[in-house]
């Protein structure tokens, strides 16, 4: 399985080690993150 994931970089701290925490998470089920999109808010996630 393959996962794209969406980080925010609004409180960049907070959300790297939330990124971090879902790699490693990720890597128990075989799941591949593919691609990483950095967006400056919310709002403008897809």
């Amino acid at each position: 399985m393959q996962l794209g994931i969406v980080v925010s970089e609004l409180n960049a701290v907070f959300m790297e080690r939330v990124l971090e925490f879902a790699k490693q998470q990720a890597t128990p089920l075989n799941v591949k993150i593919f691609y990483v999109c950095r967006v400056p808010g919310c709002y403008e996630a897809p």
